[in-house]
């Protein structure tokens, strides 16, 4: 049984390069049955990698700033 708000989430992932539905639906389940402290954590790290990593002007390897 899927609902609007699992489905939204499938669609994101679907976003993801190489991510079809199958695994979309894997990754989406995974999520629903994580523990709420590793949910956070995990989008605690996907909010610092966007904020405090980029590519550098001058050689265009990763850094974090």
């Amino acid at each position: 049984m899927k609902t609007e708000l699992l489905d939204k989430l499938i669609d994101g992932f679907l976003k993801f390069p190489g991510v079809g539905r199958k695994t979309a639906e894997r990754f989406a389940f995974y999520i629903l049955n994580l523990e709420s402290e590793k949910v956070h954590d995990l989008i605690t790290s996907i909010q610092e990698v966007k904020s405090k990593i980029r590519y550098c002007r001058i050689c265009n390897n990763l850094t974090e700033y």
